[in-house]
């Protein structure tokens, strides 16, 4: 069996009372509030600004690298890697 309901039913009553005596912790939850909400619209508002110019940079970078181009491969020297055994030696 949960008790959360019970739990969360305590919570706000503890906090209600806690605020309700201390006012002066009301207003720095009321102040966190606010910030928290101003945050939350500004990043609604920026949204769209922010990944239009990310799409819109993406597109401009694939017509400067030419749609003819699709994969390109990168050179042999980069793909071929040689591993030398080198014996190891233990001091006496």
């Amino acid at each position: 069996m949960s008790y959360f309901l019970e739990w969360v039913v305590a919570g706000v009553l503890v906090t209600t009372l806690g605020l309700v005596i201390m006012p002066w912790l009301a207003l720095a939850v009321l102040m966190v509030v606010l910030f928290v909400m101003v945050a939350a619209l500004a990043a609604l508002v920026a949204m769209p600004f922010v990944l239009g110019r990310s799409l819109h940079r993406r597109w401009r970078t694939r017509r400067a690298a030419g749609e003819s181009q699709v994969l390109v491969r990168p050179p042999a020297a980069y793909t071929e890697t040689k591993v030398t055994k080198t014996p190891v030696r233990s001091s006496p």
